[in-house]
């Protein structure tokens, strides 16, 4: 498997985690609601927002590598 796969899959499975995680957070969002809690945990808000910077951080770093031959999407 070349380099350029292999990121690509790391980056896929990472994504499938992150996916898996948010699921998870929300079904658990729904749970506490249906049962009268309202509030989110502050380490579950905190873990989810790890993982967004790391996504983020590791996006970035594969923009790098590629020398800025991709472009960023604006902002909206």
């Amino acid at each position: 498997m070349s380099r350029r796969t292999s990121v690509r899959t790391d980056v896929l499975d990472w994504w499938q985690a992150v996916l898996d995680e948010t699921k998870e957070f929300i079904d658990d969002r729904i749970d506490e609601v249906r049962g009268g809690h309202d509030h989110a945990t502050e380490d579950e808000v905190a873990a989810l927002r790890d993982a967004v910077a790391e996504l983020r951080a590791k996006i970035d770093g594969m923009e790098s590598g590629r020398g800025g031959r991709t472009s960023k999407p604006s902002s909206p």
